[in-house]
């Protein structure tokens, strides 16, 4: 299993590094994007601690480069949305949103006939299959590229936020990306995995009473103190390249 969460993050890493690789060399980033496939697409809030006890506890701040690596590495690849939030004094706020489809599929390369004739035509069916589907690569590309620079635009703000907030109101925070989390969609081609990262110091300091765990199909990641969500045992990290690395591996993970 490690072996195998190894060889997906590396997949998904190269998709990560792909876009920035493309602008250098001059080209598109659809044209170098290994067509990789997830199983699903990928919907998850991530929540930023502002209380003044999280730099104290050793809490991460979370950084434009760490969102980079969700954009390139996951929505650009699966598909899906990242909901950016925050947890302070009272966290039942709206999120900034960036939603990106899933990526068109590259067609299928067909068994050639044995005779040469028939074999031409079906080498140029399938060539002209690849330029249609590059061409909408790319369009996809380029629609996802104007959401994400809007999106940042959005959220450079409260990444450079310092942390001034009071008290902590983790449960809020929950029960927030909990709704979120259960909006009707039907645009996606197969039930999107669900997840509510929290890098916090998990010390819920607000009046807002405990709330019940999410339900069975969100996973809840912590990095930082898992806190007083200690008794759901989410899977913890201590920073967030680790936890980044968790990320890319699971959306790529079947089952």
């Amino acid at each position: 299993m490690v072996t195998a969460l190894l060889a997906v993050a590396s997949l998904a890493g190269a998709a990560c590094r792909a876009p920035a690789a493309a602008a250098a060399a001059g080209a598109s980033a659809a044209d170098v994007m290994p067509d990789v496939r997830c199983p699903a697409p990928i919907v998850m809030t991530l929540h930023r601690d502002l209380s003044r006890s999280a730099a104290p506890h050793g809490i991460p701040p979370i950084t434009e480069a760490d969102l980079r690596v969700l954009v390139d590495g996951v929505l650009r690849v699966c598909g899906g949305e990242l909901l950016f939030g925050e947890i302070g004094a009272n966290s039942n706020r709206p999120f900034q949103r960036l939603r990106v489809s899933e990526p068109p599929p590259a067609p299928k390369r067909p068994t050639f006939d044995a005779n040469p004739f028939i074999r031409a035509d079906q080498e140029k069916a399938f060539v002209e299959a690849r330029n249609g589907w590059l061409a909408r690569r790319r369009a996809w590309a380029q629609s996802a590229d104007v959401d994400a620079n809007l999106f940042f635009s959005h959220v450079r703000p409260a990444l450079e936020r310092a942390p001034d907030e009071q008290s902590t109101d983790i449960y809020g925070a929950i029960e927030r990306a909990t709704l979120a989390l259960a909006e009707p969609d039907v645009e996606w081609s197969a039930a999107p995995r669900k997840l509510v990262i929290l890098v916090t110091d998990g010390l819920h300091t607000a009046r807002h009473p405990p709330t019940g765990r999410p339900p069975a199909d969100i996973t809840v990641v912590v990095v930082g103190t898992p806190g007083v969500l200690q008794p759901w045992s989410p899977p913890t990290f201590e920073g967030m390249p680790a936890a980044l690395r968790y990320l890319r591996a699971l959306a790529m993970r079947k089952g």
